[in-house]
């Protein structure tokens, strides 16, 4: 990134605010001029090394680069591995489940080496274009209703009335914001309240109007795998996640985000947080929706798992995290603007190691009990 001196400067000190600031920006040669870049993130907001979100098209509405409108630049502040939302993204993807492609990139600003940053996809409608492809008609799947979930530690999905000035704070609306509330929002009240007040007999049918439930329960299994402990089940309520309405559908789907806080116990209970949410209380009371979490955590532990190529003794998991590894470890070390120590970095990767190597088979063990269990009570 080039940019005035003084408007770096500018925008280290006040970091905390999210005002734009016009770059040039260059990849391999790859120039694109006149980018607006500004701060972005929570807890991970730095004014030594900051987080930042790349506009290409913030001056110059057309302008795209590789047709991206965006990017994200993170700066992995709360991550001493700097490798944990790569990875955990590449769990998501690997069982068919929509996630933002991230890579590792050395970010340069006036020539200068600011450190060693996560290059994430925005969720926007060229990745939305991207992973729900096309309808049977051939038209892309980008023209629905994008939502931002805003974390609210308090709120657990419990039905707030038909006021739909309720739900628009907790889901920021991301596109097609000229359409009046009743279109955007009327479908999000519905959908609480069908989860809230479905019977169980019937839950499966109303909530499946509005939310895709084979995919959300996916999700969640990833989510535990991974020891996801700022997700939809996160410990301080859910977070970091979109919700996507197709166009011209009431239906819903849950798109993941911000994976840095992962990987966090090898132990990790399968069932963690589920009691605190009143979709994930509701999931776990019906049975055949337990079971397909339960197949769902299998499924997901036998698919990292494989040999990452014919003959290899290595697993997926395993090699992915040490080409990861290897990719970056000399940008990392070289990076004197993260906030911790190259030795922590190096315990963080053993950390890593043990858990892609053992995790595996503890979710399997803790998910064929319980689905053991759960036959033996219908019988």
């Amino acid at each position: 990134l080039t940019l005035k001196a003084d408007d770096w400067e500018t925008r280290k000190a006040r970091f905390m605010w999210d005002d734009y600031y016009p770059a040039d920006f260059e990849w391999r040669g790859v120039k694109v001029p006149m980018v607006g870049i500004r701060s972005r993130g929570q807890g991970s907001r730095s004014p030594i090394k900051p987080s930042i979100r790349i506009d290409f098209n913030r001056y110059r509405e057309e302008q795209r680069f590789l047709n991206l409108n965006a990017l994200i630049l993170a700066n992995a502040a709360q991550d001493p591995a700097m490798l944990n939302r790569r990875l955990s993204m590449a769990v998501f993807s690997r069982v068919g489940l929509p996630a933002s492609r991230v890579v590792h990139a050395r970010l340069f600003v006036n020539g200068e080496y600011v450190g060693l940053y996560e290059l994430v996809e925005a969720v926007e409608k060229p990745f939305l274009a991207r992973v729900f492809g096309r309808d049977s008609r051939g038209k892309k799947r980008d023209g629905g209703y994008l939502f931002e979930y805003k974390w609210d530690g308090d709120y657990q999905w419990t039905y707030l009335g038909p006021d739909l000035a309720e739900y628009a704070p907790l889901f920021e609306l991301q596109t097609r914001q000229m359409d009046p509330p009743s279109l955007a929002y009327g479908p999000v009240e519905d959908m609480i309240r069908a989860i809230n007040g479905a019977s169980d007999n019937d839950f499966e049918a109303e909530v499946g109007q509005y939310l895709h439930l084979q995919l959300f329960i996916r999700h969640l299994a990833v989510e535990r795998f991974i020891s996801d402990i700022d997700g939809f089940l996160g410990d301080w309520g859910p977070n970091n996640f979109y919700l996507y309405r197709f166009e011209d559908r009431t239906l819903s789907a849950i798109i993941p985000w911000d994976k840095d806080s992962t990987f966090y116990d090898l132990l990790d209970d399968i069932y963690k947080g589920f009691d605190r949410s009143v979709l994930g209380q509701r999931i776990l009371a019906l049975p055949a929706l337990r079971r397909y979490y339960l197949e769902s955590l299998l499924g997901c532990a036998a698919s990292v798992t494989e040999p990452d190529a014919p003959g290899s003794t290595l697993t997926w998991f395993e090699a992915e995290l040490l080409r990861q590894r290897a990719q970056i470890l000399e940008a990392a070390r070289a990076d004197g603007n993260k906030p911790y120590s190259n030795e922590r970095v190096d315990e963080a990767h053993q950390e890593m190691l043990e858990f892609v190597r053992n995790r595996s088979a503890v979710v399997a063990d803790m998910a064929q009990r319980e689905l053991e269990r759960l036959f033996g009570a219908a019988r």
